[in-house]
């Protein structure tokens, strides 16, 4: 097995549109944003992991990043796969839907072209850096219990099994509240350089990257995880890490954050206060790693595509025509207010979704893959964190001798939150916002089941 490791700053100018678009301009840089890769290779198969610091992915866009690294890396597209690390603070990456804003003049308002061309460039440069950088290492899997981090957001109420949400910055009354269930392990993926010793690591932790506010204010930050891989990597020195977000449809670090603030310092504060919680897991786990060895087989598995049931509440493209313009007509009435821009995003949004439905299903992508005895679930989109622990579960009894790694918010955050049957009974924000029905969340578990079956025999 030969593994590389490459990187790439991505960080937008400052002006540039921030994850709400419009008149939601960058301000100042808590932190760089990166593209980070890690290139696998074994005698019969070769897989590049790419988790880029933007709040989503979606197809239009993945497709040509996908195509993009694989030439740069001598790969297919299909020996990469792409994961957002979903912090909410970076630029708008919606390129895809910013085309239908082009009639009004509001495209590049919405969504920078140039950020794009960073995205485009970065994700070259990372993957060729780690096909380039590639030599022989052995590989471990360890894990670390993660304290003061993620909170369950869907707060019960008293009022039967009704829910209330708990944001990412939340008010005293609410981060008082227990943090609910969450999953607290770190789970870890270790190469370790068998000419030096020089350790490649692969993160994976199932929590919002959130901390510096779910409103996706104007600052640019990689959250706790670009906080948490720095701190590490400079204590491991010399290290190389790649964090991937896990299921957290319903977790974020509401109850960890130490004020409502909306000031730049105050959120820089808390990003470096849970970046340091997240160090310190990943040097426990580091520190415990037993058992390294050299895995030859690797085994890659796609569904392309993947289909989910929409909700048929989720108007026709016609009817989304007319409300996306009637929202840009009150939008530029009132002068460009940011309180006016939320039914266009809203309307932006169905109607991407919309242009991606066949047949009252949304076609999307998912993948996974073994290397040796640790299996990985590549997952679009916001999963529920009851979606990860199934799927243990359930590859547990066929295969308790086999490690898994669930990676949320890859190839494609179109399908928004795919919600537990459940939850729509209960309330809360993420039955809202999604545009599916509640058999899509059944669908996605039986196609991730049936892919874990084929990579683990």
């Amino acid at each position: 097995m030969r593994v590389g490791y490459g990187r790439s700053c991505i960080t937008p100018p400052l002006g540039t549109p921030c994850a709400l678009g419009l008149e939601d301009r960058l301000v100042a840089v808590l932190d760089d944003l990166y593209v980070r890769t890690v290139y696998i290779e074994t005698d019969e198969e070769r897989l590049l992991l790419a988790a880029a610091d933007l709040i989503g992915l979606y197809p239009e866009d993945t497709s040509e990043f996908l195509r993009c690294m694989a030439e740069a890396a001598g790969l297919r597209p299909d020996q990469v796969v792409l994961h957002a690390t979903h912090t909410h603070q970076t630029g708008n990456s919606r390129w895809d839907v910013a085309r239908l804003l082009e009639p009004y003049g509001l495209a590049e308002e919405f969504s920078s072209p140039v950020f794009r061309d960073l995205v485009v460039e970065g994700l070259a440069k990372a993957a060729a850096e780690a096909a380039g950088s590639r030599r022989p290492c052995e590989m471990a899997y360890c894990e670390a219990i993660v304290s003061g981090i993620a909170s369950n957001r869907r707060v019960p109420t008293g009022d039967g099994d009704k829910v209330t949400f708990r944001s990412s910055r939340p008010p005293a009354e609410l981060r008082e509240k227990p943090e609910g269930w969450i999953d607290p392990t770190l789970r870890m993926v270790l190469f370790r350089s068998k000419d030096d010793g020089t350790l490649v690591g692969l993160a994976n932790y199932s929590c919002h990257p959130s901390v510096a506010g779910g409103d996706e204010g104007p600052y640019a930050t990689g959250d706790f995880p670009g906080a948490g891989l720095a701190l590490a990597e400079e204590r491991l020195g010399g290290a190389r890490l790649l964090h991937l977000t896990g299921p957290c449809g319903e977790i974020n670090p509401g109850k960890y954050v130490t004020s409502e603030s909306l000031a730049a310092k105050d959120r820089r504060k808390d990003v470096w206060l849970l970046g340091a919680r997240y160090a310190d897991a990943i040097l426990r786990a580091v520190s415990s790693a037993t058992g390294w060895h050299d895995p030859t087989d690797l085994v890659v598995a796609w569904a392309c595509p993947l289909e989910l049931t929409v909700s048929p509440t989720l108007p026709e493209e016609e009817q989304l025509r007319r409300e996306l313009e009637a929202a840009v007509e009150d939008y530029l009435q009132g002068g460009g207010a940011r309180a006016a821009h939320g039914p266009i995003r809203r309307a932006l949004y169905r109607y991407g979704r919309r242009l991606h439905i066949v047949g009252g299903r949304l076609q999307t992508t998912a993948a996974a893959a073994r290397l040796g005895d640790v299996v990985f679930t590549f997952m679009p989109s916001e999963v529920f964190l009851q979606t990860g622990e199934e799927l243990r579960q359930e590859l547990a009894v066929r295969r308790p001798d086999l490690k898994l790694v669930n990676v949320s918010h890859c190839f494609d955050h179109n399908p928004s939150y795919i919600v537990p049957p459940e939850a729509f009974a209960q309330g809360g924000y993420e039955p809202t916002a999604t545009s599916l029905a509640p058999e899509a969340y059944g669908e996605l578990n039986d196609a991730m089941d049936g892919l874990l079956r084929q990579v683990e025999a």
